[in-house]
Formats: structure tokens, C-alpha cells, sequence
């Protein structure tokens, strides 16, 4: 039986730092309405869960917040998040699935963003990227397939290092 843990926080805006990095074995968190922000480090290097609902009052994801989460397999970004910051999902093993709801507000893909996510397969950029900033999906080794909107003018140094599978880059017209 598959658990859902709602994840409390009463009359708080933002997760902070360090906040929920002793969480354990749990199948899934539902952050709460009430978070705005996601602060730097605030689920960093959790070996739980396998995933987290982040509800569409959420704006900015800092730097590190979800890095190191192995157990992490699937998120949902909500089209109210304007920012993830660098490292956000860095080195989540087991991530496989990146959703991004539509339309979506982020500009860039921050650097790191997303490095080192070795599960992640294919990837479809959200149409409201302008840029991809550098080293978002280095050593993503599993990435297989990415799709490019025409809205990115802008990729950085090394954005896909050592993506050694990857064969497809759909820039989407």
C-alpha cells in the first residue's frame, strides 16, 4: 500500500534550508498550498521519497533544493514556478520523469539544473525557455531525446557533456 504524507507547515511561505533532509521512507509528499518558495537546500540529499507533489502556489525553487534525492523518480513542475535554481534536482539518481505543466512561466533552465539525473530518458523543454544555461543536463547518461523549443536562443557551454546516449534534439518549429 502506497502512502501519501501531507507535508505540514503551518503559516509558512517557504521551506528553508536543511528543513526536510531527514525525511525517510516515505512513497510520496504533497507540499501544502501555503509554500511560495522552495528555499536552497530544503530537501537536499533526502533518500526519500519517490516523489513530491509541489502545488501551483510555489514560484521559485532555489539552488540545491531537491539535489541528491535518490530516491526521487518523477516531478511535476507547476506553470506557476518562474525559477529553478542551480543544482535544483543535481545528482537525483532515480529521476525519470521531468513534467513541466503548460503554459509555463520559467525562462531559463539554470545551470546544473538537472546534472547528473543518469535515469532521465527524454526531456521536452517548456515554450517559455529562452535559455538553457551551462552544464543544465551534463552527465544526464540516459538521456536518449530532447525536445527544443524555438523560444531558446540561447545554450550554454557544455549543457549536454557527457549525455553519451543521447541521439535525438527535436527543435520544434
Amino acid at each position: 500500500m502506497n502512502e501519501v504524507v501531507y507535508f505540514y507547515l503551518f503559516n509558512k511561505q517557504r521551506i528553508d534550508i536543511n528543513q526536510c533532509r531527514n525525511l525517510k521512507n516515505l512513497e510520496q509528499i504533497a507540499i501544502p498550498p501555503s509554500i511560495r518558495s522552495i528555499g536552497q537546500n530544503a530537501f537536499a540529499d533526502s533518500r526519500s521519497p519517490r516523489e513530491i507533489i509541489i502545488p501551483s502556489s510555489v514560484i521559485f525553487i532555489d539552488s540545491n533544493a531537491f539535489a541528491g534525492c535518490t530516491s526521487l523518480e518523477g516531478i511535476t513542475i507547476p506553470s506557476s514556478v518562474t525559477t529553478i535554481g542551480e543544482n535544483a534536482f543535481a545528482l537525483c539518481s532515480h529521476l525519470n520523469r521531468i513534467t513541466f505543466e503548460t503554459p509555463s512561466l520559467i525562462k531559463s533552465i539554470d545551470s546544473r539544473s538537472f546534472c547528473a539525473c543518469i535515469s532521465l530518458v527524454s526531456i521536452s523543454i517548456p515554450p517559455s525557455v529562452t535559455s538553457i544555461e551551462k552544464n543544465a543536463f551534463e552527465g544526464c547518461s540516459s538521456l536518449s531525446s530532447i525536445i527544443i523549443p524555438p523560444s531558446v536562443i540561447s545554450i550554454g557551454e557544455e549543457s549536454f557533456k557527457r549525455c553519451s546516449k543521447l541521439k535525438s534534439v527535436y527543435l520544434s518549429s
